[in-house]
């Protein structure tokens, strides 16, 4: 559907020619390293992390393993996917991962959260997409 919303009430209609995205390659990759060249090349990244009660508490600041129950990051399952769309550095010059989770708006900060490097498992399971856009004609 296409949408547009006018002064009074919402039109919608059909979409004429829709773009229709692929993914032309993937792949794996994990580490710090890896991650950043990925992300400053082709964008996010999706990576497998703990579920930890401090990702699902998030509302502000940075994810440390020591916000979780065990610092021992060996015996954290890896259990939840999500997107890595660039990382920065906190007033300590440590740096972080800046997440956006798939729980809505409503979760952490308006979606995303920050997740120290090191933290949840994020750098140990992640993967790459190349994606292509195609404009697809109907023909009626």
């Amino acid at each position: 559907m296409d949408c547009l919303p006018p002064v009074h009430k919402t039109v919608c209609s059909a979409v004429e020619n829709p773009h229709k995205w692929y993914v032309s390659s993937y792949g794996k990759l994990k580490g710090i390293k890896e991650m950043k060249r990925e992300i400053l090349k082709r964008g996010p990244i999706t990576c497998t992390v703990h579920k930890s009660m401090a990702l699902i508490n998030y509302e502000e600041g940075i994810i440390r393993d020591s916000d979780s129950n065990s610092s021992d990051s060996s015996n954290k399952a890896l259990n939840h996917e999500v997107s890595v769309v660039g990382w920065n550095l906190d007033s300590n010059g440590e740096e972080y991962w800046i997440i956006r989770n798939s729980w809505g708006t409503y979760w952490g900060d308006y979606g995303f959260a920050n997740v120290a490097f090191g933290s949840l498992g994020i750098e140990e399971s992640c993967s790459w997409g190349a994606v292509e856009e195609r404009n697809i004609r109907r023909y009626i």
